[in-house]
């Protein structure tokens, strides 16, 4: 697979790097070799940490359990962060920032987003990047973590469908293998397929529920994109305490490469 993020072309290949991250947990710092994307996942008390690096491009995000997050994303000097909640999602770029409130007001709001963005190297190495992955088809926890941000992102600046894109591929990926009953305490795999295919559905029907051209829709997705971010911060927490009792291989979730920090024994 090869990538192009703004002045860069390569392979997108995952390599064993690490990322200290705050919280007590502790790994080799990213120095990705030439034009490849490192991935990295940590977990700490605040919830899940995943880095990506490349050559010029990073992104740094945290996800919490409830499905809030906080991403960097720089390239070339470019920095834009993204901090979403239940209540709103604020992009700033510089010193400048845009709150876009998810009950309501979108369309100047969306409308300030996609100005401030505008010839941004940071969203548009990030959008491409999220293009490759949706083209490759990977649901990989690291590169999905990624992806999540991509579709909220290209929504925001003006591709209106690319959650109900990400939605759909996802449903059609997972919804055979669901089962229609499960027990209530299900988790780890079955629960987050479970999960994103009840959230694909949701959004469905939400969106069927304002006609095109109405700006509610955009609460749908953002509502969608919160969901699954909560459900993929809960499974990868899940694997990781798995992995760590040594229940599970790493390798089985994990096969792109990346790597995984374990939690110091007073953090159990």
């Amino acid at each position: 697979m090869t990538v192009l993020l703004t002045g860069w072309s390569g392979p997108a290949v995952a390599t064993a790097r690490g990322w200290s991250a705050g919280g007590g947990i502790e790994g080799e710092p990213t120095h990705p070799p030439g034009p490849e994307i490192s991935y990295t996942l940590t977990r700490d008390r605040a919830g899940i940490r995943l880095a990506a690096a490349g050559a010029t491009f990073s992104v740094r995000k945290t996800v919490l359990p409830d499905g809030s997050t906080d991403v960097a994303i720089e390239c070339e000097g470019d920095v834009v962060s993204i901090a979403a909640t239940h209540v709103a999602v604020v992009v700033t770029r510089g010193d400048r920032s845009v709150t876009v409130n998810v009950n309501g007001g979108h369309d100047a709001q969306l409308g300030r987003v996609r100005a401030l963005l505008l010839g941004s190297a940071a969203a548009r190495a990030a959008r491409t990047l999220a293009t490759v992955l949706e083209e490759s088809g990977t649901d990989a926890l690291p590169r999905m973590g990624l992806r999540l941000t991509g579709a909220l992102l290209a929504q925001m600046d003006g591709d209106e469908g690319a959650v109900r894109r990400l939605s759909r591929e996802l449903h059609t990926r997972y919804a055979r293998g669901v089962p229609r009953l499960l027990p209530a305490r299900t988790v780890g795999l079955e629960a987050y397929q479970a999960g994103v295919t009840k959230a694909a559905t949701d959004l469905e029907t939400c969106l069927e529920s304002f006609s095109f051209f109405n700006p509610m829709r955009q609460v749908c997705s953002f509502v969608w994109v919160r969901q699954v971010e909560r459900l993929w911060c809960a499974h990868v927490a899940w694997r990781h305490v798995i992995g760590s009792a040594g229940a599970a291989s790493r390798s089985d979730w994990c096969s792109s490469g990346c790597r995984l920090a374990r939690l110091p024994d007073n953090e159990k």
